[in-house]
């Protein structure tokens, strides 16, 4: 059998690259790094970047390999350290790294300072690692030594810790499959669009914490020192315990990604506690729209998971000012079921926006280990879905070396269902007491607006907490749905919430008129202290319009301008209708018709409009034939309205029947 030499093998990956990878150009970020902007490259670019050496073949079989062959394969790119280059896996090929003991901390593949560096999967491609390491922590790829433009994207890769007996780190050490950590300065680093999956096979002595990805600067971070453009977006991960963290990170980013948990033993006789995406210190987080699934369908150890944390220790740094500015935002968190699930936790951050997110809790009432959303979720149970005690946003209390922590942060426009709320640590958003001195600013001042809480039962708050802590942030302006119309716990002050109660009987046609129509205040006797702008209803005015309630019968609409009550919209004074005089007119003179009975009210201010109750184009006088030339003029005056009639021609005119419909406005 004939086998493909290396450079063969590379021109079969050429034609796949046509389709598969990003722009081959260093200035535009790392070759086949997602850098935005740029198009596909050409036939002649990756041909001419292969020639070159920017993209190497990765030889699962490479002889001496610890890394599959993927350190061997940097050490053929042209760069000084080795970089400016592609590393290709092979379609269809699995690259196993067995296990090892007495690595020590250790990386199987490492960037070593290069720039420019790429890892691309292929269909049907996977790294498989395999640690039995005990407590040291050890990763799959390792981007540090100041790498800038690197990215790994397309990669399916597994870690199985097999470590058991009692040395496995019980949650202290962190492992992971992606690391981006180590001296220098990292900066632009791209890990999109991989499968992630790591295991815990321990059955005794405890679990390690393996990550995803975990993004570590050192812990005395200033701008100039902090990896920065961290990007980690549309990466499914399904971890046994833990997903995304970032730790000292400038500008970092946590988009679109997938996060799912299992794997840990419910034998296990410490299991760690487990969690979705993990920001430290740093400033400009972007955590935006990931799906991330608390659940864990099945399991019964009750150690706490989170969804999202924003942690604050302290210990390493004590400035506020590195804990501020992040987004989290149109994130899904589900499978909230049980005691101690904290969809996001609020550990110590300022001027962080909290909105749009939707979390969502339940449990079957049949089983405690089976989420649900609906009921239909628990039919094959035989039971209901029910709300369940866990918590929603937390705002933890720390002994913050600072003393202002958890505060000005926006918490608006997320959307809360199938709490158990009203408890003590189970609730939509609870705000807890800080300890003493120096915390007497801690979770306080922030801002909560516009969420919304779907209530299942009567006995259930959307906000919880110490009473005398929540009354010193601002809230208002919340929406409670279901059956419950609470939003505080204790003394419900109507400034935390617009109610909106739902009902399947109101949901054909909706009455909203508490939202479009307004009622004024009325009476018989007008407030005694008003205030500008005021509106009141009086039922007792002399005449319409008055504004004056002085024992009348009529009513107006009064508005109160600061000096005086008006009325605050057009109204009728008088209206009638009156028949014109019949009589001779003589020449040159003019006849005046008072309107009868009186125009009560009208004053000579006013103005009088009329018309004829029917055409008089026909009616002697009035005709348009040069002999009939009567005119009609009207005017106010007190209590009256006049029609006068005049004749300005030299012969008497005796006019036919005229009636006219009048009305005087104010």
């Amino acid at each position: 059998m004939r086998f493909l030499t290396g450079r063969q093998v590379g021109l079969v990956v050429l034609v796949c690259l046509l389709f598969a990878v990003a722009p081959l150009r260093a200035a535009d970020g790392p070759i086949g790094g997602g850098s935005p902007g740029a198009g596909a490259p050409t036939i002649d670019e990756l041909r001419s970047a292969l020639e070159s050496g920017q993209i190497i073949d990765v030889d699962p079989a490479e002889a001496g390999s610890t890394s599959a062959g993927l350190q061997e394969a940097l050490a053929r790119c042209p760069g000084s350290p080795a970089g400016n280059c592609l590393l290709q896996l092979r379609r269809n090929t699995t690259y196993p790294i067995p296990a090892r003991s007495g690595w020590g901390d250790s990386c199987n593949f490492e960037t070593n300072g290069g720039d420019n560096i790429s890892i691309l999967g292929a269909d049907g491609a996977s790294i498989s690692f395999t640690d039995d390491t005990g407590a040291n922590a050890t990763s799959l790829i390792c981007i540090e030594g100041g790498s800038t433009n690197v990215s790994v994207r397309d990669l399916v890769a597994s870690y199985t810790d097999t470590c058991s007996g009692g040395s496995c780190g019980a949650g202290s050490v962190t492992k992971s499959i992606i690391n981006v950590a180590g001296a220098g300065i990292i900066s632009n680093v791209w890990i999109e669009d991989n499968l992630l999956l790591a295991t815990e096979s321990v059955t005794s002595g405890g679990a390690s914490s393996i990550y995803a990805v975990v993004v570590n600067g050192d812990n005395a971070p200033t701008p100039d020192t902090m990896p920065s453009n961290v990007q980690v977006r549309g990466n499914r991960i399904q971890n046994s315990t833990r997903g995304i963290q970032f730790l000292y990170c400038d500008d970092c980013t946590a988009a679109e990604n997938q996060i799912t948990f299992s794997g840990i033993p419910d034998d296990s006789t410490s299991p760690p506690s487990y969690g979705g995406i993990a920001i430290y210190e740093g400033r400009g987080y972007r955590i935006v729209d990931n799906a991330i699934s608390m659940a864990r369908d099945g399991q019964t150890n009750a150690q706490w998971g989170y969804g999202i944390i924003m942690h604050s220790d302290q210990s390493f740094v004590s400035a506020a000012s590195n804990n501020r500015t992040a987004a989290i935002s149109g994130n899904a968190i589900t499978g909230m079921r049980r005691y101690e699930q904290i969809a996001i936790g609020v550990l110590g951050y300022q001027n962080a926006a909290i909105t749009g997110n939707t979390i969502t809790a339940g449990v079957c009432s049949a089983s405690s280990t089976r989420s649900c959303v609906v009921d239909e979720d628990c039919a094959d149970l035989g039971g209901t879905c029910n709300a369940s005690a866990a918590l929603g946003i937390y705002f933890q209390a720390y002994n913050y070396t600072n003393s202002e922590q958890n505060t000005d942060n926006l918490v608006s426009g997320n959307a809360f269902g199938g709490f158990l709320g009203g408890g003590s640590y189970y609730c939509p958003i609870y705000i807890e007491t800080p300890p003493a001195s120096p915390d007497a600013l801690s979770n306080t001042r922030n801002l909560i607006t516009g969420n919304m809480f779907d209530h299942s039962t009567g006995t259930e708050y959307g906000i919880c907490g110490d009473a005398a802590r929540i009354a010193l942030n601002f809230i208002g302006g919340n929406f409670v749905a279901g059956a419950d119309t609470a939003c505080l716990a204790g003394t419900d002050r109507t400034t935390c919430k617009l109610t909106y109660t739902l009902s399947t009987a109101s949901l054909a046609a909706p009455d909203v008129r508490v939202a479009t129509r307004f009622v004024p205040p009325s009476g018989s006797a007008l407030p005694g202290s008003p205030v500008s702008g005021e509106i009141f209803a009086v039922t007792d005015d002399p005449t319409q319009g008055a504004c004056t309630s002085s024992g009348g019968s009529a009513r107006s609409l009064c508005r109160y301008s600061g000096s005086a009550w008006q009325p605050l919209s057009s109204y009728t004074v008088a209206a009638g209708a009156q028949a014109l005089s019949v009589a001779s007119h003589g020449a040159n003179a003019c006849v005046d018709t008072v309107v009868s009975p009186a125009a009560t009210g009208v004053l000579s201010t006013d103005a009088v409009s009329w018309t004829p109750n029917a055409g008089i184009s026909a009616v002697v006088g009035y005709r348009p034939n040069g002999t009939d030339a009567l005119s009609i003029a009207a005017f106010p005056g007190t209590d009256s309205v006049t029609f006068r009639v005049c004749n300005p021609t030299a012969t008497p005119i005796t006019p036919g029947a005229v009636t006219l419909n009048w009305r005087v406005m104010r």
